[in-house]
């Protein structure tokens, strides 16, 4: 007599739910379709026509229904929050996804012939926005095979992926000569917009019910919503710029809100699973969790799911701007002064000091040197000081050097979106440089954001007696002074990644045109802004950021004379 065997290797055979309305090229093929609209996924990935039958009302609904159903996130044991979870201990604030509001939107003066239909948007990314989204060739496995592949069983990085791919055919086309007509981007970024918005929306049902299914659309879809909220900016502002009715004195819409937002919440979410890995024994392990995907994935051929070859590595291409070796060479001494202008604020503030200020201006001040210090540890890491030895390297903190250990999570995405920001004078500058949102202390963001908020496309009119712009305490005028110097940075990290573009320089241009090119000088008499010395950039008194956006500007006339 045969009895079971409690260690059988054979495995229930899945339940599913039949697709009932689905398109007619998924019934031919006798597969199940998930019957998304206008075209199911199946169709997109072979490059179908979907066609679907017509259905009465009642079946509409009951398909809506369905798709509702069926495209709810899986389930991955993620514990309730609780008061001593690791999310609610953080110093960061709650992750909420943002709800951007549309920029201007034009009436229509002529049809652009790019296909903005989510099939569209969804190839333009297989053939070309996941393939620009970095250099670094770490990334082109996660980007070009696993995201695409996790957005056919995930709306939430499904519309992720559509909207980056709508904000990459903006830039593709708005610095193109001739530039393209103003309706023709601005269809196309309403149309980011929208799945930017329905990505966030499913992201915000994901926080509010942690389970088995929410880590990886977590983990997965900010890291897409970064490059979309960041380039969202640029692209607005060569909208404003070039509207007919565009006002002299129009805010800038380039607050970098929404990317601290996303970068902070996926950091909360990898220190949640971290917590959580370490205080819980999972039985599944990483291969194992693979092996179920691929078996649930019915794709035909799995060798797609093998990493690509790629080139040798090198250097990156921010290497090859041509400030860099300017920014390398004179950014040692910048941050030095800016680093003695921290000082002489906490002497001027000291309660020994005859002008004594509140224990809250104390405590700006004291996150304003917080942050400058990881900016600095930043740029000393990308550009050794010259002190330093052959082969040695100054002294990092846990939080660019350590890898969470999240055996929950798919290899490929932990590699991906989790593996630590470590900067250094071979590696890539984009994500390092971004950390300065996650890393940052809050008072210190709730300080500059709303000083960002202030700036101004042109020089205002309203200005006070003497042409003097508004005026800054010398806690908000050290914010902006650290922010410009990270900045300048970012100059080079627009060489790695099309969605940082020119924002560093459309960031410096606002806020000299709001709060005037002195606004430092104003507070630190040295640094008033001479032009002395015998090059730009090294005279004596001269801001450096200042000094480097007008030879980047210089640079991009000399650029535009020659094309």
């Amino acid at each position: 007599m045969l009895t079971p065997d409690p260690q059988s290797k054979f495995r229930p055979r899945r339940r599913h739910k039949k697709s009932r309305n689905g398109c007619m090229e998924c019934k031919r093929r006798r597969i199940k379709c998930d019957e998304a609209k206008p075209s199911c996924s199946r169709c997109i990935l072979t490059k179908q026509d979907c066609i679907y039958q017509p259905t009465s009302p009642t079946t509409q609904a009951q398909a809506s229904a369905d798709a509702l159903e069926q495209n709810a996130e899986p389930s991955l044991f993620l514990p309730p929050p609780s008061p001593h979870s690791a999310v609610s201990a953080s110093p960061s604030p709650s992750y909420e996804m943002p709800k951007l509001s549309p920029g201007p939107l034009i009436t229509p003066t002529q049809q652009f012939n790019l296909d903005t239909t989510d099939a569209g948007l969804y190839h333009h990314y297989l053939q070309h926005t996941s393939r620009t989204l970095t250099d670094n060739q770490r990334d082109f496995h996660a980007l070009q095979i696993c995201m695409p592949t996790l957005a056919l069983r995930s709306k939430t990085v499904y519309h992720s992926i559509l909207a980056v791919s709508a904000a990459c055919m903006c830039c593709d086309i708005i610095y193109k000569d001739p530039p393209p007509d103003i309706s023709t981007v601005s269809n196309i970024l309403m149309t980011g917009y929208h799945h930017y918005n329905l990505a966030s929306e499913r992201l915000r049902e994901l926080v509010s019910r942690p389970s088995s299914a929410t880590a990886e659309p977590l983990l997965a879809a900010p890291p897409l919503l970064v490059p979309f909220a960041t380039s969202s900016q640029q692209i607005n502002h060569w909208i404003s710029s070039r509207s007919e009715s565009h006002p002299s004195q129009k805010l800038l819409a380039t607050t970098p809100r929404d990317v601290i937002i996303l970068s902070r919440g996926i950091s909360a979410t990898i220190r949640a699973l971290a917590s959580q890995a370490s205080s819980t024994s999972l039985p599944t392990s990483p291969q194992s969790l693979l092996l179920e995907e691929i078996d649930s994935m019915d794709i035909d051929d799995y060798n797609t799911l093998l990493p690509i070859p790629g080139p040798p590595l090198s250097l990156p291409p921010s290497h090859n701007h041509p400030m860099y070796h300017i920014i390398k060479t004179t950014s040692e001494a910048a941050f030095s002064k800016l680093q003695d202008r921290i000082d002489s604020a906490f002497i001027f503030s000291s309660p020994a000091a005859t002008r004594f200020h509140s224990q809250a201006d104390l405590a700006a001040l004291s996150a304003c040197a917080t942050a400058f210090e990881f900016i600095s540890t930043l740029r000393s890491a990308v550009f050794p000081p010259s002190h330093l030895a052959p082969g040695e390297s100054i002294p990092l903190p846990p939080c660019m050097t350590t890898h969470p250990h999240l055996p929950q999570i798919r290899q490929w995405l932990v590699n991906f979106t989790c593996r630590p920001s470590t900067p250094s004078p071979t590696e890539h500058m984009t994500r390092p440089f971004l950390s300065l949102f996650v890393h940052a202390p809050q008072a210190y963001l709730d300080l500059t954001l709303p000083l960002l908020d202030k700036r101004l496309e042109g020089p205002r009119q309203n200005t006070t007696p003497g042409g003097v712009h508004d005026e800054l305490s010398f806690v908000e005028a050290l914010a902006l002074d650290i922010y410009a110097h990270w900045s300048v940075l970012m100059f080079l990290a627009a060489e790695e990644s099309w969605f940082i573009g020119k924002l560093p320089h459309i960031t410096l241009t606002g806020m000299l045109n709001r709060f005037g090119d002195d606004f430092v000088g104003r507070l630190w008499p040295d640094t008033s802004g001479g032009t002395g010395g015998s090059k730009e950039g090294e005279g004596k008194g001269e801001w450096w950021p200042r000094s480097m956006l007008k030879i980047e500007r210089e640079l991009g006339r000399c650029h535009r004379s020659h094309t």
